[in-house]
């Protein structure tokens, strides 16, 4: 089965391009890479500044992506319909 047509059976797609969806934190130009993701969440703490969010999450958000859409894909695969 598509792999559109799983995902947008289970998530409500605000448009027709539901791939621009997926990357909604993708800043240009990129901000600075750090080797470790938790140091944008550490100096998110530290300094109280937003930015480090947007920073960890323009790395971050393809990873979790994966891993929605690995979720979504087993739970049709079981039969199991999100909520």
């Amino acid at each position: 089965m598509n792999l559109y047509l799983l995902f947008a059976a289970f998530v409500p797609v605000k448009n027709e391009k539901w791939t621009e969806d997926l990357y909604l934190y993708r800043m240009k130009p990129a901000p600075p890479k750090m080797e470790d993701f938790q140091e944008y969440i550490a100096l998110y703490f530290a300094e109280k500044d937003e930015k480090y969010l947007g920073w960890f999450f323009h790395y971050y958000e393809p990873r979790l992506n994966t891993i929605i859409m690995e979720t979504v894909q087993e739970t049709a695969m079981q039969g199991i319909l999100p909520i």
